[in-house]
């Protein structure tokens, strides 16, 4: 592994030891690092991405989204419009 990539915190192990003394509830204990939780949230993110089928979807966001639909009445139009404001 590229030394410029690894975790300055855990120096690439992933998981921590807090320094407590013998007797805490904490002793002895692996904690993830900042940089595995981040990778654990990226790599969920990314399997529910690939479950939810929903990949061809991933260009529309709420800045695109266009709130008159054809198959709206106009009312529910109007509802949308004044939602999205």
């Amino acid at each position: 592994m590229d030394e410029r990539t690894v975790c300055p915190i855990c120096k690439g192990v992933g998981y921590l030891v807090k320094d407590v003394p013998y007797g805490d509830p904490d002793f002895g204990k692996l904690f993830p690092c900042q940089c595995k939780i981040q990778e654990l949230q990226s790599k969920q993110a990314q399997d529910l991405r690939q479950v939810s089928n929903l990949e061809h979807l991933g260009h529309m966001t709420f800045d695109s989204f266009v709130p008159d639909g054809r198959a709206l009445n106009p009312d529910q139009s109007r509802n949308l419009r004044t939602s999205m404001r």
